[in-house]
């Protein structure tokens, strides 16, 4: 199996730099978990890689979701519920991948449901805010409109 890693192009910079930054480390983890894939890194450590995306994917999404809160973003129900089922598609894939690799390697179609997972979240709902808040950044920072 190869897996490329991803590769951060400009239809993936919504221009706001905290967020870009954090989907960009978000990136970075996935990149990694992928070549954990690919060398056939045990299950364990491949478990290991999944929960620090776990954890940096709820950091992130909850302060998108306050900077959300602070713009009034109009969906942000809708956006909650998005992020909480990427969370709950990242435990199955992770459970998945680490059941794959305790038999002998990452399944193609979970590697590319991972290589998608991410992305498809930035360059839809996400992009979907950014034109909101970028005429907000005042309010975000605690300023004035």
């Amino acid at each position: 199996m190869t897996t490329r890693s991803l590769t951060w192009t400009d239809d993936l910079t919504l221009g706001i730099d905290d967020i870009d930054r954090e989907h960009r480390g978000l990136m970075e983890v996935v990149n990694e978990i992928l070549v954990a894939c690919d060398s056939g890194l045990d299950s364990a450590m491949l478990g290991a890689l999944f929960a620090q995306l776990r954890k940096s994917s709820l950091a992130h999404f909850a302060r998108e979701e306050r900077m959300l809160a602070d713009t009034l973003y109009p969906r942000l129900t809708q956006h909650r519920q998005e992020h909480a089922e990427l969370i709950e598609q990242l435990d199955r894939i992770a459970a998945q991948a680490v059941r794959e690799a305790e038999q002998g390697g990452v399944a193609d179609a979970t590697v590319i449901f991972l290589r998608h997972w991410l992305t498809s979240h930035i360059v839809g709902p996400d992009r979907g805010y950014s034109g909101y808040v970028k005429g907000r950044e005042k309010r975000i920072r605690g300023g004035a409109e």
